[in-house]
């Protein structure tokens, strides 16, 4: 019995002491297996960066998804969650705030409860402040034209200079001027579409003095139907590529409320180098390939009319504040003094 209680004991030990080993001996096997991947060049952990939309008045989400995906592909490891929301979930006391907020024109009017201010002092952020504190930057914008059937414009006869402009240079050939608009075809039965907000102003501005009286009429009828519309430059895009023989003239001043605008809700490396990347000359530069204008770059036109716009707004860009007012707010104060027939230049500088 001794020698078999011997016999059993050694076993014992000798299994204790080779499941103490184990560990050890499966480490150094891992190490030395040859297709085990180097811990140095494992790709970094994915980070999330989450990002709120408030559509508001802007059709940019084809350039903003495009915006999404060449960020991923040039900050390795970071996914970006674009996710559309309104304001009211913005404000909800208990969210949980993204990193970034992609805001529009009139779509948040208290910055200071969900955004970060931003520091700086430059021009082009002025529309982006709230008592004093800059809490937005504007990425890029849709200017507004006056999009009418081309034929309209070859039945015109010599243009005479009777405009709020007043008289100016001899227009080229070819070349669309206030007084060269057909003003009478426009003020037909569903001749012109009026959109609202700072367009009609534009218009009013461009309009011959004669015909005020008229086109606020028309503006009282609420008229969302005619062959002539005063739209953004996209949306005229859009009826030349369904296939009208439509021509556009850019309305003056050059000012637009349909602004997209970034904002940091919460601070941190991967925000700001994305806001960065929207603020950059890449992004910039494919601005105009949807029918928009950058903010705060440069932008080579495709055609000859957003050279046209891209020109004027380049010498005097004007941006309604993007807290101010809301969307319908800024709207109502345009029409009103639209039809009030007051001074445009006044009324949008009114929304500064």
């Amino acid at each position: 019995m001794s020698a078999r209680r011997a016999g059993l004991l050694s076993a014992l030990l000798a299994t204790a002491a080779l499941l103490c080993a184990l560990p050890g001996l499966w480490r150094g096997a891992m190490q030395a297996d040859p297709n085990r991947m180097d811990e140095r060049l494992r790709p970094p952990r994915a980070r999330t960066l989450t990002v709120w939309l408030l559509p508001g008045n802007v059709d940019d989400r084809k350039l903003l998804n495009e915006a999404c995906a060449a960020f991923e592909k040039e900050e390795g490891g970071v996914r970006v969650f674009l996710r559309t929301v309104d304001a009211q979930e913005l404000l909800a006391q208990d969210a949980v705030l993204p990193d970034v907020a992609l805001l529009a024109s009139g779509s948040l009017t208290e910055p200071e409860r969900a955004l970060l201010p931003l520091g700086g002092e430059g021009e082009m952020d002025a529309s982006g402040k709230s008592g004093g504190v800059c809490y937005a930057m504007p990425l890029w914008l849709a200017p507004n034209v006056l999009s009418m059937p081309a034929d309209w414009l070859r039945e015109q006869p010599t243009p005479q200079a009777d405009s709020l402009l007043g008289a100016s240079e001899p227009p080229q050939a070819d070349e669309i001027t206030a007084a060269s608009l057909p003003w009478r075809r426009l003020l037909e039965e569903k001749g012109l579409a009026l959109s609202k907000g700072v367009a009609m102003q534009q218009l009013m501005f461009t309009c011959p003095v004669s015909v005020r009286g008229e086109l606020a009429a028309l503006a009282r009828t609420d008229a969302a139907d005619g062959q002539a519309k005063v739209c953004t430059l996209s949306q005229h895009l859009a009826r030349r590529r369904a296939g009208e023989a439509v021509e556009a003239y850019a309305l003056m001043p050059c000012v637009s409320d349909h602004v997209r605008y970034a904002a940091l809700c919460r601070d941190g490396q991967d925000a700001r180098a994305f806001m960065a990347f929207l603020a950059g000359d890449a992004m910039q530069a494919r601005t105009t390939a949807y029918g928009l204008l950058p903010a705060q770059g440069e932008a080579e036109p495709g055609d000859a009319l957003t050279g046209a716009l891209l020109a004027r707004y380049r010498e005097s860009m004007v941006l309604p504040n993007a807290f101010a007012h809301t969307a319908q707010e800024r709207e109502a104060i345009c029409l009103d003094a639209f039809l009030r027939a007051a001074d445009p230049v006044e009324t949008l500088l009114r929304l500064r």
